[in-house]
């Protein structure tokens, strides 16, 4: 029996997390260690997010990300309602426990759910939405990088871990599960081959930084891989695709390319093109990338 046959023969309909009864709505979101339930108690919404942990360093992965929500409290960081990690001692599957994440439920979904839809009906998100969504997403950045328990690196920032708010106005950033220390400092090549396979397993491919790529054995990594990943979730929105194929080659080639036709502001455009500077030490801080989005969401009302 698979871990999550397993699982579900467990659970069936309903759910208790620290002694809080939750009844099993449906599914709405899988991974590969990972799935996500819609689930009610007393009228309330929820999403349910299980892990499945099948090795100790999957329980570590599992604490991690919920020490990462108890550290971070902002309106745009995505709140974790309430967590269990449970040890399974059945022994008719290949799991050793499962970790339990109850979070608000977002009935909008994500920004890649909405760029799916703007791309079926055929109208581009507007300049002044997109720049609107994308000062929410460095808000929450700046709450994660700014942590007053050690800065924390998202290290997944894409539009799938985009949440649209309840109002569709904002963006909430979800997912803390591949979140690290902001700043990593390399020393010798097995410290970077270490971070290098780890960050392959863990960060999508046509948002991860080229530092990320081919890690330099004397280096600092520092949060300037979420701003990369931010121009690519910002180009993405325009678009409709990371401007990355997802392989080192492209994220490291420095080059950019737009389509021949669209209805961007050249700003915008040198904005994206700022933002994905191959060179961290070039790139901007999350702080810089609002500046400039203020400033660029001025220029559009002034032209309206």
């Amino acid at each position: 029996m698979s871990c999550f046959s397993f699982v579900s023969s467990l659970f069936g309909g309903g759910e208790r997390i620290n002694g809080q009864s939750y009844s099993v709505v449906r599914r709405i979101g899988e991974g590969g260690f990972s799935y996500v339930d819609l689930v009610h108690r007393d009228g309330h919404s929820y999403a349910l997010k299980r892990i499945l942990i099948q090795l100790p360093e999957q329980r570590e992965a599992a604490q991690n990300e919920i020490r990462a929500h108890t550290q971070v409290d902002h309106p745009n960081v995505v709140h974790l309602v309430d967590s269990e990690i449970r040890d399974v001692s059945q022994r008719t599957s290949n799991c050793i426990g499962i970790a339990f994440l109850l979070f608000p439920y977002y009935q909008n979904g994500t920004l890649q759910d909405l760029m799916e839809y703007v791309h079926n009906v055929g109208v581009p998100l507007e300049e002044r939405r997109i720049g609107q969504l994308f000062l929410s997403v460095c808000q929450g950045l700046k709450a994660l990088h700014n942590c007053q328990g050690g800065p924390i690196a998202h290290r997944d920032i894409k539009p799938g871990n985009l949440l649209l708010s309840h109002t569709g106005k904002e963006l909430v950033v979800m997912d803390l599960g591949s979140t690290a220390p902001a700043q990593c400092v390399i020393s010798n090549r097995r410290e970077a081959l270490a971070l290098q396979e780890h960050c392959a397993q863990t960060c999508t491919a046509h948002y991860r930084a080229p530092e990320l790529f081919e890690v330099p054995s004397n280096c600092t990594i520092t949060a300037k891989t979420d701003v990369w990943s931010l121009g690519c979730s910002l180009y993405a929105a325009a678009f409709g695709n990371s401007p990355c194929d997802g392989s080192a080659l492209s994220a490291m080639s420095g080059r950019i390319t737009f389509p021949r036709e669209h209805s961007y502001s050249e700003e915008f455009c040198e904005l994206v093109v700022c933002v994905l500077s191959v060179d961290p030490d070039s790139r901007p801080s999350v702080t810089e990338v609002e500046d400039r989005l203020t400033t660029l969401l001025q220029q559009v009302e002034e032209e309206d």
